[in-house]
């Protein structure tokens, strides 16, 4: 079986991203299946992707990442530069970010 947390890019074979497949894979399958009643260890990439994935180029400030995820409500989004996927940036990422700052603050004004 899936795991629930799965994340797979998936790409065309040239390296071009065409969907992702988001931690609601089990969600998305029900919904798509009218209640879930195939397998879904029988399911394939882009039968649970979802193919309006949204992206940014490498150099989106983080700031504006932040808003990208909060106003699509969506925990990743495709990093992107000349049609090739060089990345992804979570929800998860930001957090660690911000964790890393307090750390560097805390220890400059101990």
């Amino acid at each position: 079986m899936l795991p629930s947390s799965m994340t797979r890019d998936d790409t065309d074979g040239g390296g071009t991203s065409v969907g992702l497949a988001l931690e609601d894979i089990g969600f998305r399958w029900a919904e798509s299946t009218d209640g879930g009643s195939e397998n879904l260890t029988d399911a394939s990439v882009e039968d649970v992707m979802t193919s309006d994935a949204v992206s940014v180029d490498p150099e989106t400030p983080v700031s504006k990442v932040a808003q990208v995820l909060r106003e699509n409500r969506i925990h990743r989004v495709l990093v992107v530069k000349k049609d090739a996927l060089v990345g992804i940036v979570s929800s998860f990422d930001l957090i660690r970010v911000l964790e890393e700052i307090g750390d560097s603050e805390n220890a400059s004004h101990a």
